[in-house]
């Protein structure tokens, strides 16, 4: 199952080239320190440059606040990292890095509150969902630290929820 989602997100999330740092976020008088933030961290970086920081960490900033304030263009580039750490994460053989998996889509509802429904493609959109859906399974009877899979199935359920609050 991860296998074929990686390649849908290696289908849906192909950009050929990075967003110029004049791209990256929308200068509208909200959100300007994240903004900034953004500004700092992902500029002039790939999306392979920013899965190389995602993979070097053990713990610590994956710029979750900075990705949600990204204009969606460079949304849909940049995703396409944090999309395949977490399918890294999820096939590791240690288990996954509950933290990051939670704050992910924790991450993912910030997106669609904040730009009021998906700023994605609907296949965008549709991959992270089946990913949602996975995880929602895989976690239904996590052993290993209950507490966290609690957590992490409500963040995914804050994230569904609000998807399906903003299509109405």
């Amino acid at each position: 199952m991860l296998e074929s989602l990686s390649l849908e997100i290696k289908n849906h999330f192909l950009y050929r080239t990075k967003p110029r740092n004049e791209e990256l976020v929308a200068r509208d008088g909200f959100d300007e320190l994240d903004k900034s933030s953004a500004v700092d961290f992902y500029s002039g970086k790939s999306w392979e440059d920013v899965l190389r920081h995602l993979q070097a960490l053990t713990a610590g900033n994956f710029y979750f606040d900075e990705l949600t304030v990204l204009s969606p263009q460079a949304l849909g580039y940049y995703l396409r990292a944090y999309l395949q750490f977490l399918i890294e994460t999820l096939s590791s053989q240690e288990g996954p890095n509950e933290g990051y998996v939670s704050e992910f889509f924790h991450g993912m509802y910030q997106m669609i509150y904040m730009h009021k429904g998906s700023p994605l493609t609907p296949e965008q959109t549709a991959v992270i969902v089946k990913i949602a859906e996975h995880v929602t399974v895989e976690i239904q009877d996590y052993q290993r630290l209950p507490e966290i899979g609690e957590h992490i199935s409500g963040s995914i359920e804050m994230f569904l929820q609000e998807l399906v609050k903003c299509r109405m």
